[in-house]
């Protein structure tokens, strides 16, 4: 999609916006200033020059956001697609047949679809988030918000709003959903600032004094899964944290100079806790 054909939006609050249009508005993000966090800014500029095809990961992400956020939609949106003999003259009928009649739906992989439905059934049946998803109100809306420091459009795009709770709400896949394990999660990915970065898009679209909620289920076994609501002092440090990436990205889009790594030789050392471990062994 040429993104120079998008039409920014206007600040405010868009629903049924769908997810390329989305990535396509040349907006700040809290995905932009996460690569700045984690990479440079030119590892920043080649993310928004090159296409991307989803990975199965996020392909199997994207169907379970439906599955458990919008379980009545996902039976409408989604089809498995049947397990058929494809080099036989009757499997390959068959799967056009399915096609044909299932040709307003996306015909995604068997297991693809089952996992996705498993997980919905394993998380709607945890009574916590089973009371945090029915206090949704609005669902993947897509917000556009002023950044006070540096004048620039963002966007973003909560999994869930509830007015009733007074919450944003994002549901994260994670490979332990225990306290100690999704606390790590938050950490290593910036969770807290995604949901520092999406609080002050809410406050500045009327929604003020929200809190940030996780519905952080497991991708494998029972599916187990929890609700965690994050800290303020997270959220204040997150808020730091994005005050600087926010300066780097005005700087670089205003100079259009996107620089890598340092230059030059630089000296490199062991983690500090190589030598913790070592001295902890002796």
């Amino acid at each position: 999609m040429d993104k120079e054909r998008i039409e920014l939006p206007e600040v405010g609050w868009h629903e049924f916006v769908q997810p390329e249009i989305y990535h396509a508005w040349d907006l700040m993000s809290h995905g932009r200033l996460e690569i700045l966090h984690r990479q440079t800014p030119a590892h920043l500029l080649y993310d928004l020059q090159q296409p991307k095809e989803p990975t199965d990961a996020q392909i199997q992400g994207t169907v379970t956001h439906v599955a458990v956020l919008q379980p009545k939609l996902f039976n409408k949106v989604y089809a498995p697609e049947p397990v058929v003999d494809k080099r036989t003259k009757a499997g390959k009928q068959e799967l056009e047949e399915f096609h044909t009649a299932n040709a307003h739906k996306k015909v995604i992989d068997a297991k693809v679809w089952q996992t996705a439905k498993d997980m919905a059934d394993a998380a709607w049946s945890n009574a916590d988030v089973a009371t945090v998803l029915s206090a949704l109100s609005a669902v993947e809306i897509s917000g556009v918000f002023i950044c006070p420091l540096t004048q620039l459009g963002c966007k973003f795009r909560p999994d869930g709003l509830s007015q009733e709770l007074g919450c944003v709400v994002d549901y994260k896949t994670t490979m332990s959903a225990s306290l100690a394990d999704f606390q790590r999660s938050i950490t290593n990915f910036g969770y807290h600032r995604q949901g520092s970065f999406y609080l002050e898009g809410c406050a500045a679209l009327g929604l003020p004094n929200w809190e940030f909620l996780f519905i952080a289920q497991e991708k494998t076994g029972s599916y187990e899964a929890a609700v965690y609501e994050l800290s303020q002092r997270a959220i204040n440090l997150a808020a730091q944290e994005l005050r600087a990436l926010r300066a780097q990205y005005w700087e670089c889009r205003s100079r259009n100079e996107w620089p890598g790594y340092k230059t030059g030789i630089t000296v490199i050392d062991l983690p500090q806790w190589a030598y913790t471990q070592k001295e902890d062994r002796q």
